[in-house]
């Protein structure tokens, strides 16, 4: 389960790797694109091997953003498994949908824009 408070009380110190989102704006207001940053931070207590192993996990979790904005069946199969960890962690209130109901996440690709 996630831990916010904690999470925010411990910033990345030595030995973290991190992924960063910076959302991206234009004219103020945010355009609905972020650059995605690796912080890879000194290592003093892992063993290089074990350093690497963990860079290797970060690089996978870029594609895997990567993946969701240009695989719509991995986008698919990342949204429900989202919804279902929603449902079992009590992140938010969740109602089983229909099979004939669409259901959009933040990565469905639509046509025309919402606004």
């Amino acid at each position: 389960m996630i831990d916010f408070e904690t999470d925010i009380k411990n910033p990345i110190g030595e030995d973290d790797l991190a992924l960063v989102l910076k959302p991206k704006f234009t004219n103020k207001k945010w355009d609905n694109t972020v650059d995605l940053s690796a912080v890879i931070m000194p290592s003093k207590k892992l063993e290089e091997e074990d350093t690497e192993q963990l860079r290797d996990v970060l690089y996978a979790l870029v594609t895997c953003f990567h993946l969701l904005n240009t695989d719509s069946d991995f986008a698919k199969r990342v949204s429900d498994k989202m919804d279902e960890i929603a449902k079992e962690e009590g992140f938010s209130e969740y109602e089983d949908t229909p099979d004939n109901v669409i259901k959009l996440s933040t990565w469905t690709k639509t046509e025309g824009d919402i606004h």
